[in-house]
């Protein structure tokens, strides 16, 4: 579950609310804070990702299936359905389908992943053409 953010270190106090199923408020788990809501959010969703490693390691697939999935969600309303970086959080799920033997269930994310990880380098091409012609 590699994100592009950085890496945080999984503190005794955060992994709690994974176990009892709590949800995280992105925007609100530091008010104090003066960055965006949206950079909030992103950090949470790593952070999401992160606890999953750790449920996935315990064994607990379900919770860390749940957590997988609300960082996915909180991924594609901050960055759009057509970032990289969704993308690659669409293959993290598959993957982890994938490694259950959920064969039925990773292949549409692999698909999906394809999908996008294709819309946006062509997109990527397409920025770089115009500012070769400028």
């Amino acid at each position: 579950m590699r994100r592009k953010y950085r890496n945080r270190r999984i503190s005794a106090a955060v992994t709690p609310h994974a176990a009892r199923g709590h949800p995280l408020q992105p925007s609100r788990q530091n008010p104090g804070s003066s960055r965006c809501p949206a950079a909030q959010d992103l950090d949470a969703a790593a952070e999401l990702n992160e606890q999953a490693k750790v449920l996935w390691q315990q064994g607990r697939y379900a919770d860390a299936e749940a957590l997988i999935k609300r960082s996915l969600d909180i991924s594609e309303k901050t960055l759009g359905p057509d970032h990289i970086d969704v993308a690659h959080s669409l293959y993290e799920l598959g993957y982890f389908y994938h490694r259950q033997s959920r064969y039925a269930d990773a292949e549409p994310l692999y698909k999906r992943s394809i999908r996008r990880r294709s819309f946006a380098s062509t997109r990527s091409q397409a920025l770089l053409d115009l500012s070769d012609n400028a």
